[in-house]
């Protein structure tokens, strides 16, 4: 176990940096500018990715994922114009005809999904791809909604709103003019790699390919990462496992606790500092980690995403997000000068038990597994009514595999969530100590060295962000250290 953690305590070194691995949508609309001769590592990287089936996509199966990855990797390999590639091409159609009318039964959509797998296929027929449509007129049906409820038009030209993030949607509609106002001081559209490759095939701009050009040196093998940059998330989230060990901060970690503090804005914060676009899940992590630490942000930020009976991660929201509402509530219920706070914590909680699956359980949009919300409700709300959660303390210990390890494919990610959360709950009720034990055997027995995170997290495609999940299990890894010394949750 000591020697696990001393292991996994490098994280804070790299914290703030942005470190993950590339995912094949960026790495594909990356790839595309200048038909694969300006970036050819990407095309490289896309040549030597396709799985055995055909598909482009990470492990971890989602069909929406595999959908416009592969569509994404077949389109640049089209581009690139080689005889060679015509294979690829086909195993690739080939499977995505497999899977086309199985798309609309996942229960967790990919980011712009709905606006962006149309425009790949209206761009894959302009270049002479054909490919299936049969199954998927109810997507065209939710496009055709979202742009009349929306005035999109206008809105992709907004960089407080998330809309610029899938800017590629628009295709030969961008209007040059405005899309100028999206680039960023450090070239890119709102940290989107894909947006921003999707841009310079309208624009040139200097700024926006040395951009690209850094993105890809954050990794050897030619990939391209899901957004970037991202410190903010990265040192709200550390920070954030770090806070529940209730351990004393190093030197590095409070320099990581300032350059926090110094993100914040009167409008909160976003997944990076500089970026336009906040977002209230953000926010109320930040919060909590800087207020715990005492920094006095002020939480009259969280009005804003305010609704009757729950509150929006991003304005104009269409379907809420159950983790940003339950770290809002860890966030104001300490908060004694937020107005009406009994009322709004009531509100956050009767909207959280109505999102609770068979009574026990949550799942999110932004992450695949239901250890992740499910862990952070228990975080959050055991202090305040433990009849909720203790049910889905229950449902965590009786999902456990028998190695050990929590998740449909084990992994440490999701194990150190239940142990997160089976271990805090330890201050309420002594139970389920047979399960902390083996899950704390499970991970102590992995190599950070070699270990492998699956992508759990939901962006355009799915994404792991290396040390965010390192310091869960790091986070994980204390609070067992000290239960088995002895110590409370």
């Amino acid at each position: 176990m000591l020697q696990r953690l001393s292991q996994f305590e490098n994280v804070w070194w790299s914290i703030g940096k942005g470190y993950m691995r590339g995912i094949a949508y960026d790495t594909a609309r990356v790839s595309m500018l200048g038909n694969g001769n300006r970036f050819p590592r990407a095309l490289l990287w896309i040549l030597t990715n396709q799985k055995k089936n055909g598909s482009w996509g990470e492990e971890v199966l989602h069909l929406q994922d595999r959908a416009v990855s592969t569509l994404s990797c077949v389109l640049a390999l089209k581009m690139a114009n080689k005889p060679a590639y015509k294979s690829l091409i086909d195993r690739g159609l080939e499977y995505l005809n497999s899977i086309s009318s199985y798309l609309r039964y996942e229960s967790c959509s990919m980011v712009g999904f709905e606006l962006i797998y149309p425009r790949l296929i209206d761009d894959a027929e302009e270049i002479g791809i054909d490919v299936s449509q049969a199954d998927i007129k109810w997507l065209r049906r939710a496009v055709e909604l979202k742009l009349r409820s929306l005035n999109i038009a206008y809105l992709a030209y907004i960089p407080n709103t998330t809309f610029p993030f899938s800017l590629e949607f628009l295709g030969p509609k961008l209007d040059r003019t405005r899309a100028q106002r999206l680039i960023g001081e450090n070239g890119s559209v709102l940290s989107s790699p894909s947006a921003t490759a999707f841009l310079l095939t309208h624009l040139k701009g200097r700024s926006s390919m040395n951009y690209l050009k850094s993105v890809q040196n954050l990794n050897r093998d030619g990939s391209i990462v899901n957004v970037y940059p991202f410190d903010v998330f990265e040192r709200a989230w550390a920070l954030f496992n770090h806070m529940l060990t209730g351990r004393d901060l190093t030197d590095i970690m409070y320099g990581n606790l300032r350059q926090l503090q110094d993100s914040w804005t009167r409008f909160g914060v976003g997944i990076a500092a500089k970026s336009p676009l906040r977002d209230s899940d953000d926010t109320a992590v930040a919060f909590k980690v800087l207020s715990t630490y005492g920094f006095t942000p002020d939480p009259v930020v969280f009005e804003q995403y305010e609704r009757d009976d729950k509150f929006l991660c991003f304005h104009l929201e269409r379907d809420a997000s159950v983790s940003a509402n339950i770290h809002i509530l860890d966030a104001i219920k300490s908060c004694t000068n937020y107005p009406r706070r009994d009322a709004v914590v009531d509100k956050i909680i009767k909207f959280l038990v109505k999102q609770a699956i068979e009574g026990c359980y949550w799942k999110d949009k932004w992450h695949l597994s239901p250890y992740y919300a499910t862990s952070h409700a228990v975080l959050a709300i055991a202090d305040l009514d433990q009849s909720i959660v203790g049910k889905a303390v229950d449902w965590i210990s009786r999902t456990q595999n028998p190695d050990g390890s929590w998740g449909v494919l084990p992994n440490a990610e999701e194990t150190a969530y239940a142990l997160q959360a089976l271990l805090f709950y330890q201050k309420f009720e002594k139970s389920h100590q047979d399960n902390i034990a083996a899950g704390l055997r499970y991970i102590a027995n992995l190599n950070p060295a070699i270990y492998s995170y699956p992508a759990l997290w939901v962006g355009k495609g799915l994404y792991a962000p290396e040390n965010v999940i390192k310091s869960v299990v790091l986070s994980a890894l204390h609070l067992g250290h000290r239960f088995q010394q002895g110590g409370a949750g």
